[in-house]
């Protein structure tokens, strides 16, 4: 988890402009944090229904497919270019 919250920062820093990134790491953190109770509830549920040792194969073959889709996605990113610190008005 740690991990990803650095790829997941580094990422977006690069990216998103100087004039914009105060914003967008504000939405990224609010989603991020705001979006775990959620998680929660519904992991919890699908334990209830599946078991929690199903619950976590789920988890961890999503977690493999959300990698081979951000691997996948990542060359497209990379070859975006860096993001200015200019701010065009």
């Amino acid at each position: 988890m740690m991990l990803q919250m650095a790829c997941s920062n580094t990422l977006i820093q690069t990216i998103v402009p100087d004039h914009l990134r105060g914003r967008v790491m504000s939405l990224y953190s609010m989603m991020f944090m705001g979006m775990a109770p959620f998680g929660a509830f519904f992991g919890g549920a699908l334990a209830n229904r599946i078991g929690a040792p199903m619950t976590v194969a789920v988890g961890g073959i999503a977690c493999v497919f959300g990698a081979i889709w951000f691997g996948r996605a990542l060359p497209n990113c990379a070859s975006r270019p860096a993001a200015s610190s200019s701010r065009k008005v």
